[in-house]
């Protein structure tokens, strides 16, 4: 979800080219995939570290969804 500051400016024009660039710029569709990708991969890394400390029952949910959100994010890039 991202903000539409613009539109409280009330200018066609205005929407008109922000929408356009945020449509064609992929560069900031990237980067915000690979923010989302770094943070799943934090999320299992954590999970796994709680396990080896004996957190297993915690560690077990965690890395249920660490893993489901990478894989979320896997079939969102496809």
């Amino acid at each position: 979800m991202r903000s539409a500051w613009w539109q409280a400016f009330g200018s066609t024009d205005l929407n008109t080219i922000v929408d356009a660039a945020l449509q064609n710029n992929q560069d900031i569709a990237i980067a915000a995939a690979r923010i989302s990708e770094v943070m799943s991969q934090a999320d299992l890394a954590q999970a796994r570290l709680s396990a080896e400390a004996g957190h297993h029952d915690w560690a077990c949910f965690a890395c249920h969804q660490a893993a489901e959100k990478a894989a979320a994010h896997r079939r969102d890039e496809a």
